[in-house]
């Protein structure tokens, strides 16, 4: 038989619908800063959901001597969009664009494997981060030379 005047006893005796619903309030809080925390520390904000989708290069390995590769990605958004390359050292190598007004959509940007200096760059890996507003992901890319 379900009683249904009675409050359930969580946590011990004597605990009721006050003291659940304060629980339930201290485990939402905490459950809140946490996500707040990850989002600083692991790029992952609750409050602002991801405007970057798709992100990938197309091919992923290329011979930058004989043909160029393409960044490609979709935006769930209109977004200031600002495409930078880094070598694998971390070391900034090319910005593709710059705080570039996108709409919503697909988009492609191409590399031919070249610097800011006008340079083909040394084969290896390379990172592209994409950052559209608030939203940062990020794409590799193998280049090599035959």
């Amino acid at each position: 038989m379900i009683n249904h005047n009675s409050s359930p006893k969580l946590g011990g005796a004597g605990v009721g619908h006050s003291s659940f619903f304060i629980h339930h309030s201290s485990f939402l809080l905490i459950c809140l800063g946490l996500m707040l925390l990850l989002s600083t520390s692991c790029g992952i904000n609750p409050l602002h959901p991801n405007i970057i989708t798709s992100l990938r290069f197309a091919p992923d390995t290329f011979d930058s001597y004989k043909r160029n590769t393409s960044l490609k990605y979709s935006l769930l958004k209109e977004a200031e969009v600002s495409i930078s390359i880094y070598d694998s050292n971390g070391s900034l190598v090319k910005t593709l664009i710059e705080n570039l007004l996108e709409t919503k959509g697909s988009h492609s940007h191409g590399w031919l494997g070249i610097s800011d200096k006008g340079t083909f760059v040394p084969q290896g890996i390379y990172i592209a981060k994409v950052k559209a507003d608030y939203d940062e992901a990020f794409a590799s890319v193998e280049l090599f030379h035959y």
